[in-house]
Parts: C-alpha cells; structure tokens; sequence
C-alpha cells in the first residue's frame, strides 16, 4: 500500500518563498518589499497636490521604475489613504494614465479600484496597489500583504 504523502512542496501547497508570483497569463506580481523611493513618491502625494507642485509624470515614472526593474506587471492603480483632511477620505493613482484623484467618504472609487477602499481608509498600510485578481498592501516599512481575490 503506498504511504500518503506527509510533506507536500511549497508548489502544491501554494506558498510561495520568492518575491515574485506567477498569475494565469505568465506576468510575474511582485510582492516583496517595496524600495524607499518608491514609498516616498507616494508619500509626497497630498503634500504637492495641496502645494498644487505636483510632477504626475515623475511620479509615475517612480513607480514604474520599481516594477520594471524587476520585470513585475504595473498594478491597474494605487489607493491610499489621503491626508488632506475632510471631506477626503482615499486618493488614487492611475499608471496608465497619470491621473489623480482624490475621493470624499462618499464618492466610489472607479471599477476594480473599490476594492482597496476598506484596506486604504486606515493608515496601517501606506498603499494598496490594484491587480485584477488581488491586492498587494504595502506597510509603511515596504512590507507587503497579499489579498488574493
């Protein structure tokens, strides 16, 4: 009689050790810490859009720069809290397009986007980057947390 096998790889188990994931369509996600600068493009968001100082183009290209490094596919957007106070609530970026938009508490968050909402209303997470099968919550240290689904 064949023994049940005790110790499955990490393959069939679904965890996953390296920093990058493979989704159906063979782009990579990834999901390892996240770098200074690219958490400081994104921290300087409400501060040059109050200042009305902000350069999209330079920020994006921040964000860029941190996925194509490691040849990871770009999230669909980033949705973070904004500290611009009431009657704002969350803000997003677009990569595709640049654009930025902040949201009151009542407003939705276009598309797949809405998703983030609950995860981005706290300041435990500094964003949360947009995929269209899961949620990567990046920590204010560049930390991540994977929400498939």
């Amino acid at each position: 009689m064949p023994r049940p096998i005790l110790r499955q790889s990490a393959r069939a188990t679904g965890q996953h050790s390296e920093s990058t994931r493979q989704t159906g369509n063979d782009l990579k996600i990834r999901t390892g810490p996240r770098s200074r600068s690219y958490l400081a493009a994104l921290r300087d968001l409400d501060l040059h859009t109050a200042q009305r100082g902000l350069d999209i183009e330079a920020m994006v290209a921040a964000v860029r720069q941190e996925f194509q490094e490691t040849w990871s596919q770009l999230p669909i957007g980033l949705v973070s809290h904004c500290y611009l106070g009431y009657p704002y609530e969350t803000h997003m970026l677009s990569i595709d397009g640049g654009i930025i938009e902040h949201f009151e508490r009542h407003q939705s968050l276009p598309g797949p986007l809405d998703r983030a909402r609950p995860y981005a209303r706290t300041e435990q997470y500094e964003v949360i980057e947009v995929y269209p099968d899961r949620l990567i919550c990046v920590r204010p240290d560049g930390t991540t947390m994977t929400l498939e689904g």
